[in-house]
């Protein structure tokens, strides 16, 4: 019966480790369609807008990818380039939605900028 718990536990460790490498890339964040099915539901998208998105977010990880292997570890050359994508990544949602999403959006925005600004200030103090 031990053994079984064990078995069991064991199980659902690995089954939850490979859900999160599915959902997740190397660095935590979710795959495309993970990412605009967030949006989808957060903003009401329709199918046709969901797979626009989903293709930004395909070519963004693409372009950022290139990013790290070009700039090879130059934080601040890299930095500059991250804000630029992220701008041109807005800027092309933001083209695909409707007007009342615009803002839906944008408020979705701030949102995950003043999440990574706390969690920013959690590690500095960790740091500490």
């Amino acid at each position: 019966m031990k053994n079984l718990f064990h078995i069991f536990t064991i199980a659902i460790i690995a089954i939850s480790a490979i859900y999160c490498s599915d959902n997740q890339n190397s660095r935590g964040r979710l795959n495309p369609a993970d990412q605009a099915a967030q949006l989808k539901e957060r903003l009401g998208l329709t199918e046709e807008q969901t797979n626009k998105v989903e293709q930004i977010y395909i070519e963004s990880e693409e372009k950022i990818s290139e990013m790290r292997d070009q700039f090879n570890g130059d934080r601040s050359q890299m930095r500059e380039e991250m804000m630029k994508s992220r701008e041109e990544i807005k800027n092309k949602i933001e083209d695909i939605l409707h007007e009342d999403q615009i803002e839906m959006y944008r408020e979705y925005q701030e949102e995950r900028q003043q999440l990574r600004q706390e969690r920013q200030g959690q590690r500095r103090q960790q740091r500490q």
